[in-house]
């Protein structure tokens, strides 16, 4: 039986070869974006999955009650302090992750990313294998470590280097005791070089040990009897023990498994780029694939009722010759299933091309993201999920046309009534899923219509701080007055200044409590260390300051603050806190009388991470800055020139040969760094924008579909109206009218919902554009005119037809 079904759908599939490639076509597309998204959402499921009951691995982040940010670290003494003091833990292990940095063998170095650890990770993290060397006990010892193959292979020349040294950061000297293979699975620990940490029990009793919540993270592996509640009850126990009372107030440890690490909201710090992207994208992605399904099932439905005229005499000969109602069903269901599975094939063929696409996108380069393998759709849960996934869209797409086509009577069909052979109550439903089709594609232009506009703003927006021409170059162990030195000597070099963190990059930030007397507590203005050069160069827009700040500045005994630090410090204006000394420091420990000697309007040092992540910081934070040339950890060199290329390749050449240091030159044009703010949600607008431009085409399909079985019905009516007078241009809008009042209504029910929607994720931006009736309103117009000129190519074609040909035999 199933074997005649298939035989008959291919061969009815085949005879109409011309409306199966219209169907088939727009399912393949539509999964092929719906299985690239489930590729991306895949790698992110699959993260950290390969360890041995990974459900028990977690991780113990801070809270801070002040502000609501929430941190992957957690106390530095608290890995030590559990192992000691909580039972039921299988294994406890620190991770510190180092930015990129540099390992020296024999004259030959290497750019690495580096975690220090304890040998407890192997026990947490035992899905990583060993390719030379022994798991157990690995970094046990002092200034061990294990490399990857491909580190090694670099560095070495050879694949098991177990034995042999390297210098780290060109000075700690380590030695190889183990060569890790590569993992079957992405993992948010990934790193090239494995570091064994020093000792960590000498800060566990002290208190103020337990304020460092910002770099370390902590894992631990539960125990089979151990819940995560007694992980919970325990870490809180110990930090409200061991720390001051009024550390214990403001921050709070949570529990974090390794499931809700995947999906949940970014957490400042994170140690990957796996974990930084916000579940919400994830969240829109899924809503993309979805809504591209739709849209294919519900262009397949039309399709497949506006063709069921044709096929209404087959259905009629049919039933007549016996055929039951099921068996209908079930030839029709094939039919859609057959053409579901084909378009899964041709699907598969066009994500060979998207894919790689897909991976040049800037947010993989930017987070450092494992590419998408096409490969794990050819896996057997791959094919598996491939093809369940057409079935399920072949049914779904199938069902309603087969129903239908299934309740046509003979006798009216084959006697040529087949206007009532075709069902009743069905032309509401035709017209409820176009007009799904028309909302569903409307929504997704705003969209990507303001995607579009927040890039775009992003990218234009008038930070106030001078960035055309920059280079950004990293300082590493290199004194930056010693650089700078040699930098200005360089003919197209116009300035060198000096900043710790880059500002509008990496939401990296120091802070520093500061206090004057007009205040009972220390606010915590963001800190920046620079030198008098970036104030000028950069253009900061000093309001007002003493006649000599700039010496007084350059000494480094002074600060400059920016508006909101003067009004937090309790100051009505900036003149009046101008030669004011203030305290930066906690008054348990050191602290520096500084004086105040300019003052900077609020403007936008924030950075990516304030953008997608949500972390608090915002233009109008306290800010203060400093002059501390031990801290400048990049060097901005302005160019002279608009060859940028060209003054890049000087300073090349000028680190090579003039700087004497073991580490490689790295440096990138500040254009780069200011992508960080806009490129992924430009990313996410092209995702988005092209997924509309499908869903335009799908939903045209859908109403030429419509349009053509209206036409189809009310063909002896135009030969009529035409008979009795009416012009073509009356017949034209006589049935015409119906889809325009359609498609108005979808945009009616469409616009109040993409303006609610779009109002919802810009919240989530820190200048948001806003959505825009104008954009809106071109939007509706422009979808509006394409689907009435798709739908006047049948109605003027069926008005153009002479009435003799169809009341010839009336």
């Amino acid at each position: 039986m199933v074997r005649s079904y298939l035989k008959t759908a291919v061969r009815t599939l085949w005879k109409h070869r011309g409306s199966t490639a219209i169907n088939g076509i727009g399912l393949a597309v539509s999964l092929a974006v719906a299985l690239l998204v489930l590729l991306f959402m895949r790698q992110q499921w699959r993260v950290d999955r390969f360890h041995s009951e990974s459900e028990k691995i977690h991780r113990v982040t801070t809270l801070d009650q002040s502000d609501g940010s929430r941190y992957a670290t957690a106390p530095r003494p608290l890995p030590t302090a559990l192992r000691e003091s909580v039972a039921g833990l299988d294994a406890v292990a620190s991770v510190n992750k180092d930015d990129d940095s540099f390992i020296v063998h024999d004259n030959k170095s290497l750019t690495a990313e580096t975690i220090r650890t304890t040998d407890s990770f192997w026990e947490i993290f035992d899905g990583f294998r060993f390719r030379a060397g022994t798991q157990s006990g690995a970094l046990s010892r002092p200034r061990t470590a294990v490399v990857t193959l491909e580190t090694a292979r670099q560095l070495f020349g050879v694949s098991n280097p177990v034995g042999e040294s390297f210098r780290h950061e060109g000075e700690e000297k380590h030695t190889v005791v183990g060569v890790l293979s590569p993992s079957d699975a992405p993992s948010h620990v990934n790193a090239d070089v494995y570091l064994s940490t020093g000792d960590e029990s000498a800060t566990a009793s002290t208190p103020d040990a337990w304020k460092q919540t910002y770099t370390q993270n902590t894992y631990v592996r539960l125990g089979d009897d151990t819940m995560p509640s007694t992980l919970q009850a325990a870490a809180t126990t110990l930090f409200e023990n061991r720390t001051r009372s009024e550390v214990a107030s403001n921050l709070q440890l949570l529990v974090q498994s390794l499931d809700d690490m995947r999906f949940s909201p970014t957490l400042a710090n994170e140690i990957s780029g796996l974990l930084i992207l916000p579940g919400w994208i994830f969240g829109l992605m899924g809503g993309l694939a979805v809504v591209a399904l739709l849209a294919a099932i519900f262009n397949y439905v039309n399709l497949s009722v506006a063709r069921s005229l044709r096929r209404a005499r087959e259905v009629g000969v049919r039933k007549t010759l016996g055929a039951q109602r099921t068996q209908l069903v079930a030839q029709f269901l094939t039919e859609s299933v057959v053409t579901a599975l084909l378009a899964s094939g041709v699907a598969v063929l066009l994500l060979a091309g998207l894919v790689p696409l897909f991976n040049d996108l800037y947010l993989f380069s930017l987070l450092d993201l494992p590419p998408l393998e096409l490969e794990g759709l050819l896996t057997p849960g791959g094919v598996g999920v491939t093809v369940g996934i057409a079935v399920l869209v072949g049914l779904l797409s199938g069902a309603y046309p087969a129903f239908v086509l299934a309740t046509y009577r003979p006798a009216q069909v084959l006697g040529k009534q087949g206007d009532a052979a075709t069902g009743s109550g069905t032309g509401w439903l035709r017209s409820t899923l176009i007009a799904t089709q028309v909302a569903f594609t409307l929504i997704l232009i705003v969209t990507a219509a303001t995607m579009l506009r927040q890039t775009q703003s992003m990218a234009a927006a008038d930070h106030q701080l001078r960035t055309e021409q920059l280079i950004s170059l990293e300082l590493q162990d290199v004194s930056y007055e010693r650089f700078r030195s040699a930098a200005q000597e360089l003919p197209n070099v116009e300035t060198v200044s000096g900043i710790n963190n880059l500002m509008l990059g990496p939401s990296s930030y120091d802070s520093h409590p500061l206090r004057s007397d007009r205040i009972d507590s220390a606010i915590e203005p963001v800190a920046y260390a620079v030198d008098t050069t970036y104030v000028r160069d950069m253009n900061l827009p000093l309001r007002a300051s003493l006649t000599d700040w700039d010496e007084q500045f350059a000494s480094g005994e002074s600060l400059i603050l920016n508006r909101a630090a003067v009004q937090a410090l309790g100051f009505d204006g900036p003149r009046e806190i101008l030669g004011t000394a203030v305290t930066q420091g906690d008054p348990s420990q050191a602290t520096t009388s500084r004086t105040v000697v300019g003052v900077v309007d609020n403007f936008d040092f924030t950075g990516a991470g304030d953008i997608y992540g949500n972390m608090g910081r915002a233009r109008t934070d306290p800010l203060m800055l400093r002059a501390d040339a031990d801290q400048y950890a990049h060097a901005l060199v302005r160019a002279r020139t608009s060859d940028m290329a060209g003054v890049q390749s000087d300073l090349k050449q000028l680190w090579r040969e003039r700087i004497d240091t073991a580490y490689p030159f790295e440096s990138r044009f500040y254009d780069d760094v200011l992508r960080m703010r806009y490129g992924p949600l430009g990313d996410l607008a092209s995702a988005v924008g092209g997924v509309a431009v499908l869903a335009i085409l799908i939903a045209l399909l859908g109403l030429l579909s419509l349009a053509a079985y209206h036409v189809r019905t009310r063909t002896k009516e135009i030969g009529v109206r035409k008979a009795l007078g009416a012009s073509v241009l009356d017949v034209v809008a006589h049935l015409s009218r119906p889809f325009a009042l359609l498609v108005a209504g979808a945009a009616v029910v469409a616009v109040p919902v993409a303006w609610v929607l779009n109002r919802w994720w810009l919240q989530l931006m820190a200048d948001p554009v806003g959505v825009r009736a104008g954009v809106v309103l071109v939007c509706v117009l422009g979808l509006v005119g394409v689907a009435l000129l798709t739908i006047a190519t049948q109605t003027l074609r069926a008005a153009r037809i002479d009435p003799a040909r169809t009341l010839r035999d009336e």
